[in-house]
């Protein structure tokens, strides 16, 4: 499963998935980077667990960002849905989904198969 319903990330343990991002009023130019950072729930005073970062090859008003099923591997195995917080950045300088007044974004990882 990789599901985003409200800005919010619903997705298996070791699933991958691909999803568009947009920002208002911004045309992404080939070269922007964009960077996806998760962290333990509560600790974006400390390092992400995870980093993935793209380079947009062709301008336009939506970047696409895939995370592989190794992406998602988060932690060690769980028995129960695990809650993270993400934020995206633009350029290492801008912030468009961050924790704002609504409060963090979050990244549910779900239980997934040990192989």
């Amino acid at each position: 499963m990789f599901k985003i319903k409200n800005n919010n990330f619903h997705v298996t343990r070791g699933d991958y998935g691909s999803f568009n991002i947009k920002f208002t009023d911004y045309v992404f130019h080939v070269g922007d980077i964009l960077e996806l950072n998760i962290y333990n729930e509560d600790c974006m005073n400390t390092e992400p667990i995870m980093t993935k970062q793209v380079e947009v090859d062709v301008a336009g008003d939506t970047a696409n960002m895939t995370l592989l099923g190794s992406d998602t591997c988060l932690g060690t195995p769980i028995t129960e849905r695990a809650t993270y917080w993400y934020e995206i950045t633009l350029n290492g300088d801008q912030t468009p989904f961050c924790y704002d007044e609504n409060g963090p974004k979050y990244f549910y990882l779900y239980p997934g198969g040990v192989d």
